[in-house]
């Protein structure tokens, strides 16, 4: 195998599979799964604009500079221009690991709130900022998540992953006296830096914002360790770093998830009545990894609320949250947007899944609950085939020894479309191979793995399926494959599933936290007649019926899957 570039973002076991397979140019690999720790794309965050009449000239000044200068220098330049006419610009020539690019720092650029944020992000490549979880938050948003604010003049206040500062220079009436910020980042300090003493030009309060990693208390300078380490503050307000894993230990946080491990230490640094606001991943809610934060949360800090953001970030796929948390108090519920519910319903929940849900929307979880009794822990879960080289062992025609196999593109609820692609069955040539009883079952669910929806087909053809596609082989006491089939297809698990996970990924892990109702051998075998008309609304009608749902419930229901 070659020796490449990439080869340090694969697992061992992928790499010992490539070797068995004679994999020789590993490379291919990285950009056909489009492996954003190796993208060198620079995306322009567009959301980061508060005046959109600026995108093209920043975009035009963003494509001549990069590669061609240091990013430090090209924003170190910014700065300087920015300064021009300001009583601090001494203080930033003076730091003497930038140079000035001349002509940057004459050119006249247009008005923007987060003009440097904005340059940062787009010379960084998407890799780059994958790596450092680098995703600022625009000044837009945090207006949003800041306009009811209130502080008081003695408020301490703390972002300990500052990045452009826009968070405590959000903040309105806040002084310079109040802010403290770190980031481990050295350009993003100067950023803050000249944000500071643009936002702050009569200032003599020096700015306590300083060039460490957070997390990493044993890195600390003198400074830190006085105006951080041995603080309190009254408001930590941050957008910590997405993704990856630290060093740092904590033993709250068994998955070293980095912005878990910075709102635990961020926790301990609040004042007795001090509060946590965070921005984070809404993933963080419902993955069964970050059940320790979960835990945290919910046992060891007042929970106040939790509000979901329509706004993404620029190469971010997933949605993000905007949680507060405070260290003084205890309240039994938490505001969900504009509902509260009870803090023991989420406590409650399988790893204590925390549901974007409202009040009406808990109800009929309840009701679902509360009549389901049986699960899917005694099945059969199964991966389809990885081939490890589909381009070379997938046949867009029957060849001799060939057979179909089936997609996540032919999985429709209840039956499999017609198969597109052939295969030759040689287990010893896959990269990843299930049993083959499971794809050999005289009975068998195959189920989309990258979905919105819940979409299960029946096969008792013995089919095979390629890892888009995963196999469930149901052993539910008292309930046939086909009523097993019915009930994950209906809207109401649809409505449970997207209410409780909210997933693009249907996971084996959700899926055994999905109940199913106690029914009698005639109600299963009408249930069953019922399937085999192929009619939904019968189907649904079945369903809601058996879980006695109100006909306000239902519309409620059938309103949000379509």
């Amino acid at each position: 195998m070659n020796n490449n570039k990439y080869l340090e973002t694969a697992s061992p076991a992928t790499i010992k599979n490539w070797d068995r397979l004679k994999i020789e140019d590993t490379s291919q690999k990285f950009t056909s799964f489009a492996n954003k720790k190796l993208s060198q794309k620079n995306i322009l965050p567009k959301e980061m604009f508060t005046n959109k009449n600026n995108i093209e000239f920043i975009s035009k000044f963003v494509a001549n500079v990069n590669g061609n200068y240091e990013i430090k220098d090209i924003i170190y330049s910014v700065g300087l221009n920015l300064l021009s006419n300001n009583p601090h610009l001494k203080k930033i020539q003076r730091m003497e690991s930038f140079k000035t690019i001349e002509w940057i720092a004459n050119t006249v650029f247009p008005e923007e709130n987060d003009l440097l944020g904005i340059i940062y992000q787009a010379l960084l490549t998407e890799g780059e900022r994958n790596v450092k979880g680098s995703y600022f938050t625009s000044p837009n948003v945090v207006e949003q998540l800041v306009q009811d604010l209130v502080i008081s003049s003695t408020d301490k206040i703390l972002d300990p992953a500052c990045g452009s500062l826009n968070f405590l220079l959000g903040i309105k009436n806040i002084s310079p006296e109040q802010i403290y910020a770190c980031d481990s980042d050295e350009i993003c300090v100067l950023i803050s830096k000249i944000k500071y003493y643009l936002a702050f030009p009569d200032t003599n309060v020096e700015p306590k914002i300083y060039l460490t990693d957070y997390l990493q208390e044993s890195l600390y300078s003198q400074d830190v360790v006085e105006n951080i380490r041995n603080n309190s503050f009254d408001l930590i307000i941050t957008n910590p770093p997405w993704g990856g894993k630290t060093t740092a230990k904590d033993d709250r946080i068994k998955s070293k998830e980095t912005y878990s491990i910075f709102l635990t230490k961020s926790y301990d640094n609040l004042s007795s009545e001090g509060k946590l606001l965070f921005l984070l991943p809404q993933s963080i809610l419902k993955i069964k990894t970050h059940m320790d934060i979960r835990n945290f949360l919910l046992s060891q800090t007042n929970l106040l609320s939790i509000k979901t953001l329509d706004s993404k970030f620029s190469g971010v796929m997933t949605d993000s949250i905007w949680l507060i948390t405070s260290k003084s108090g205890f309240q039994s519920n938490i505001k969900i947007n504009k509902d509260y519910i009870p803090k023991d319903y989420f406590i409650n929940q399988p790893n204590m899944i925390i549901s974007i849900i409202n009040e009406f929307e808990k109800q009929i979880l309840h009701q679902y609950e509360l009549l389901s009794k049986k699960n899917l822990n005694n099945s059969i879960f199964a991966l389809g085939i990885v081939t490890g080289d589909n381009k070379n062992k997938l046949f867009s025609e029957q060849i001799v020894d060939s057979e179909p196999i089936y997609t996540g593109k032919e999985v429709s609820p209840y039956k499999l479309m017609t198969a597109k692609k052939y295969i030759i069955y040689d287990r010893k040539n896959f990269q990843q191979v299930a049993k083959d009883e499971y794809y050999r079952a005289p009975e068998k669910l195959i189920y989309k793995f990258i979905s919105k929806k819940l979409s299960f087909s029946y096969d008792n053809q013995q089919s095979l399926v390629l890892n888009s596609a995963n196999i469930l082989i149901p052993k539910v006491e008292g309930l046939t494959i086909i009523n097993v089939m019915g009930f994950l297809n209906s809207k109401l698990f649809q409505f449970v599933y997207h209410k409780i996970f909210g997933d693009m990924k249907i996971l084996k892990g959700n899926l055994l936290n999905l109940k199913f109702p106690l029914i009698t051998q005639e109600q299963s075998s009408e249930f069953d007649r019922i399937i085999t008309t192929g009619k939904q609304e019968l189907i649904d009608d079945y369903v809601f019926n058996l879980y006695n749902l109100t006909d306000n419930q239902i519309n409620y229901i059938l309103e949000e899957i379509n």
